[in-house]
């Protein structure tokens, strides 16, 4: 953490980013679910891309990208145009083919939209389209989000709602 730090700190000579004990530590406590490597690699792409120094969520969003690229995931247009290819090439008598062609992942967006018989039916695949698209969008960030804060911060949060969930309204705590 503290060669991050001077990177950072070396990169941008006016901030106040110091590689002092304090910030080795809250750097080292939010950071500490990466790899060494993968957090390197993010800084050097962060300080070759932005003008200010680098957040901890930009490096632990730099990181969620490159993890994304790597698996190679699709863009919701890149997904749409899968699904459009696979419509045109199972259409409404083969889903099965389109399913295993599509994934479980756009299959089940495919799914939340009304599903393939549906898609196949519609005469209005524009609405279609923005509908698959927009969820497609929203199940990403989700697991972009997932991604990105620590699961031991997911699991005290889990732990904290499911605390104010038991408690019953007008007792100490509960706002």
């Amino acid at each position: 953490m503290a060669a991050l730090l001077t990177v950072i700190s070396v990169a941008y000579p006016g901030s106040r980013v110091r590689a002092d004990e304090t910030t080795i530590g809250v750097w080292h406590d939010a950071l500490q679910d990466l790899t060494a490597a993968e957090a390197t690699l993010a800084v050097k792409a962060l300080v070759n891309t932005l003008k200010f120094p680098p957040s901890i969520a930009d490096v632990r969003e730099a990181v969620v990208n490159q993890r994304q690229l790597a698996r190679g995931e699709k863009s919701a247009g890149e997904a749409w145009e899968l699904v459009t290819r696979a419509l045109s090439k199972h259409g409404y008598y083969h889903p099965s083919k389109a399913r295993e062609e599509l994934g479980e992942a756009i299959w089940g967006i495919v799914q939340q939209c009304g599903g393939w018989r549906a898609l196949c039916g519609s005469e209005k695949l524009e609405v279609f389209s923005a509908q698959f698209e927009r969820r497609y969008k929203d199940a990403k960030e989700r697991e972009a989000y997932a991604e990105k804060v620590p699961i031991r911060v997911q699991n005290d949060f889990k732990a904290l709602t499911d605390r104010m969930v038991r408690q019953l309204p007008g007792e100490e705590g509960l706002i």
